[in-house]
């Protein structure tokens, strides 16, 4: 199972020793056991994602006036870090000055907490670090955009994983080898990804849940007011008129089919086969619910991919179109000029000149 899901009969609990494994409860060992979070806190991360991870550890240690969680903040370079709205947050080390105990690797979580320009501060300290503590069996876990210093470990070769949707372009074209989904929360092995601040906070009720149990896990997400908690499957982003549809909806599949085939894109009667609906259901649904046309829809989704390229890459623009599923640049610049009103060319030049303004006022 991928991850704990609250609601679990209470005569059974998850066990977390590195992954989840179903145990019955008898098998349980008394809880005496400390899980130890050190979370690696890099310039630019969400304040709401740091508390998403770490409040929950904290209420469930109130609960049972004990210390089943413990953490640590780490800083790149400095015992402090900005969030992305500016606030500086004192942190207990630094990746020179720390060290781990030994003797908690078999239950220690290292989580990276990082912002939208998380590939500005990967650096040989972040890998050896990351790669240091997987190598001594400790559990990595990337928050929000936290994969993309784990895959520049090279710690994701091989695997799956996901990052939040803003990211997905850029590191599907930064890491070619990695699969990235449009989920929630994924894991691999002993690396578990979440893709933002809501799925930080379902992720840390689960690792609850395999410690302590469903019952204490679902008491806490009602504490938090969380009661409704989305499955790790579900996808990150969908239009408005879907976000509680089922997964296996036909129109959430052909999204997904799309979605997972931006550069080589399907045909309308591939997409309709792979959601196991005729095509003329296919324009159906997308006219009823969505008030366009699938081909319409798949277009601006390229085009989008397209234009977060533009602005987080400097991948020619040749090769965006390329990335996006178009066989010309002409092509690619004709129909994003028809949504967005503008040329590649000059969202690339706005985004390079905000860029140098931030970097004089820095």
């Amino acid at each position: 199972m991928l991850l704990g899901t609250r609601g679990e009969n209470e005569h059974e609990a998850f066990r977390y020793d590195g992954r989840f494994e179903r145990q019955n409860r008898a098998d349980l060992e008394p809880v005496t056991r400390v899980t130890t979070v050190t979370v690696l806190v890099v310039d630019g991360f969400s304040m709401l994602s740091l508390a998403a991870i770490i409040e929950p550890f904290n209420q469930a240690n109130r609960a049972d006036a004990a210390d089943h969680f413990r953490w640590r903040l780490v800083g790149v370079l400095r015992r402090s870090a900005v969030a992305s709205c500016g606030i500086e947050v004192e942190l207990s080390d630094d990746l020179t000055s720390f060290r781990p105990d030994a003797s908690a690797l078999q239950e220690h979580l290292v989580v990276v907490c990082s912002g939208n320009d998380v590939d500005r501060h990967v650096s040989s300290k972040t890998r050896s670090f990351l790669r240091g503590m997987a190598r001594r069996g400790a559990t990595l876990v990337g928050v929000g955009t936290g994969a993309w210093m784990i895959a520049d470990a090279d710690l994701l070769e091989e695997k799956e994983c996901t990052i939040h949707w803003s990211k997905m372009p850029s590191f599907s074209e930064r890491f070619r080898d990695i699969t990235v989904n449009g989920q929630r929360l994924h894991s691999d092995e002993n690396i578990y990804t979440c893709a933002g601040e809501m799925a930080s906070f379902d992720f840390s009720l689960d690792i609850i849940q395999a410690r302590l149990g469903a019952t204490k896990s679902n008491r806490l997400a009602e504490y938090f007011l969380g009661n409704v908690i989305a499955p790790a499957t579900a996808r990150q982003k969908l239009p408005k008129p879907l976000v509680h549809a089922a997964p296996r909806h036909p129109l959430v599949q052909a999204i997904t089919v799309m979605e997972n085939n931006i550069a080589e894109r399907k045909t309308l009667n591939e997409i309709a086969k792979m959601s196991l609906i005729s095509r003329r259901q296919l324009e159906r649904l997308f006219m009823k619910h969505l008030k366009t046309t699938p081909a319409q829809y798949y277009i601006q989704l390229r085009l989008e991919w397209g234009k977060s390229l533009l602005e987080q890459t400097c991948i020619p623009v040749i090769d965006i179109a390329v990335a996006s599923g178009f066989v010309t640049a002409s092509h690619f610049s004709r129909s994003f000029r028809n949504l967005f009103s503008c040329l590649p060319s000059e969202i690339r030049s706005t985004e390079r000149n905000e860029q140098a303004a931030a970097v004089e006022l820095a």
